[in-house]
């Protein structure tokens, strides 16, 4: 097996994706690699979510989107000096808009990482069926080893 050398991680700021992250800080040490932290929006835009809630009290004159992916990338890159800190691996921070499995997985390909971990929100019964799993998309479609932490 190649050495795992880049490895991208997605978080979507659950319990499941902040163990996910640590799995794969400690697997990067391992390996001296490096970690992509990475966040797909779906619906920056939505009034429905509670960042955009928020967005539109603190900042009224600012588009939702813009508010709430700068305030995505700030927790992602905290949870990235935590990660520094505590395994001493290079870490960068990535935000986009999209469908999430369908980003993981492009992005893993346009940065031709060597392991995708992410964490399993736990959806079951009929949530799985009318929205799916984002875990499930990205394993029948990375090209990539995907290692899915509970």
């Amino acid at each position: 097996m190649p050495a795992i050398k880049r490895i991208l991680v997605a978080v979507d700021h659950s319990e499941p994706s902040a163990r996910a992250a640590e799995l794969a800080a400690d697997i990067a040490q391992c390996s001296n690699g490096e970690l992509l932290l990475f966040t797909a929006i779906e619906y920056p835009d939505s009034p429905d979510t509670e960042l955009a809630r928020i967005a539109r009290d603190r900042y009224p004159d600012q588009p939702i989107a813009l508010v709430v992916e700068h305030a995505v990338r700030e927790e992602l890159c905290l949870l990235g000096k935590r990660l520094t800190a505590a395994t001493d691996t290079p870490v960068g921070c990535v935000v986009e808009s999209g469908n999430p499995a369908e980003s993981i997985v492009s992005r893993a390909g346009r940065d031709r990482v060597d392991l995708i971990v992410m964490g399993h929100t736990g959806y079951g019964g009929l949530a799985r069926l009318v929205l799916g799993s984002v875990a499930k998309q990205v394993i029948d479609t990375a090209t990539c080893p995907v290692v899915v932490v509970r």
